[in-house]
């Protein structure tokens, strides 16, 4: 036994050290060293807020920052499945393929239109009703923002009344160039259709940035046209290094042809076959902001925003079950009657936030203010 153990590691060192010498001559005789090639790869895990910025305080908080330029995501359709896939706990519900609504909801809460999130844009409410009725209607074009904030859980004390807590679109700026232009043009399946297109800059004492974005598309199933229109422009100027006042409007309105649902049959039979042809579904959104910055003291800051929102929701479809065919009747020789829908929003608010830093023995303490 032990000599046929000592013989077959004879037997495979030999075969090694005659592996390795064939290797070492093949190598020398075809193969070329190339130089190193270095791969840097974006980071593309969720960050976290400071303790405190922007005169707002979020030590303790449950919270993430997005970096969209760091996701590799379709931004041009506002897919949240992969915008807000890097942080754990999210629901995201897609109820229409385009992208015009983002859906989103924390801890099991509703995701539908994020009523349950207090949504903001740039830090101010861009939402139907903060108190009465929260839905997003509107949500700026992920093309045009920066990073995305998540602030879970205690947004009831710092910003609403939401459950889920409070998700923040804050958009791009050019701070460093005097003029700068981008533009991004894609095309896709069924018709789509999309451009964004944005000038910004700094100048002196003067700070400007302006978008428009549009997005039109015939959709995977019948009757689901869509198109959406977003216009946005922003002007600062500050009058020292710790004082800044600026103003920012923005324009939303689309148009979208909703298709109706189906049956379990109907769905098996052909899920992109629809049933309603005069469903349709529209918001025009104005979204209007004031803020002003400074620094009273090296401790004292205080920011003050004036915004408000007016908008619509206008819905006219017919609402009967699925398998109800929305055709001309024989006896009325005409259409069955639609449910005509009519929502009118005029929201404003004051919102004013302080930060007061002092030390306590050793050790430094912020305390905050704030006033809605």
């Amino acid at each position: 036994m032990r000599t046929s153990l000592f013989t077959f590691l004879f037997i495979a060192f030999s075969s090694a050290i005659f592996a390795q010498d064939q290797f070492e001559e093949f190598d020398n005789d075809t193969i070329k060293k190339l130089s190193p090639v270095i791969i840097i790869s974006k980071k593309q895990s969720p960050e976290r807020m400071p303790e405190v910025k922007d005169n707002v305080l979020f030590s303790g908080k449950k919270n993430e920052v997005l970096k969209l330029s760091n996701i590799n995501a379709n931004l041009t359709n506002n897919n949240a499945r992969e915008v807000f896939s890097r942080i754990p706990g999210v629901n995201i519900w897609e109820n229409e393929g385009s992208g015009i609504q983002i859906n989103v909801g924390v801890r099991g809460l509703s995701p539908n239109r994020s009523w349950e999130l207090n949504t903001r844009q740039n830090g101010y409410d861009i939402s139907s009703d903060v108190f009465g009725y929260p839905e997003a209607y509107y949500n700026p074009p992920l093309e045009a923002v920066e990073t995305i904030q998540l602030i879970r859980g205690g947004a009831s004390l710092q910003f609403g009344p939401q459950f889920g807590g409070m998700l923040n679109y804050v958009l791009k700026r050019e701070k460093q160039k005097a003029f700068s232009f981008e533009t991004q043009n894609t095309v896709g399946s069924y018709n789509m259709m999309s451009s964004y297109n944005a000038i910004g800059g700094t100048l002196k004492k003067f700070s400007y940035y302006v978008y428009n974005h549009s997005r039109s598309g015939s959709g995977w199933r019948e009757n689901n046209r869509f198109t959406v229109r977003n216009t946005h422009a922003f002007l600062e100027y500050r009058f020292t290094e710790n004082t800044k006042i600026s103003t920012e409007y923005t324009n939303s309105d689309y148009e979208m042809q909703q298709p109706g649902g189906l049956t379990d049959a109907q769905f098996n039979d052909n899920a992109q076959k629809s049933g309603r042809k005069r469903n349709w579904f529209g918001t025009p959104w104005n979204v209007f902001a004031v803020n002003l910055d400074t620094k009273i003291n090296a401790n004292w800051d205080f920011n003050a925003k004036l915004f408000g929102v007016i908008g619509e929701r206008n819905s006219v479809g017919v609402t009967t079950t699925p398998n109800v065919t929305d055709a001309i009747s024989v006896a009325t020789n005409d259409y069955s009657n639609r449910q005509v829908d009519r929502d009118y929003y005029k929201n404003f608010g004051l919102e004013t936030r302080s930060i007061y830093r002092y030390n306590l023995g050793k050790i430094k303490n912020n305390l905050a203010f704030v006033i809605d």
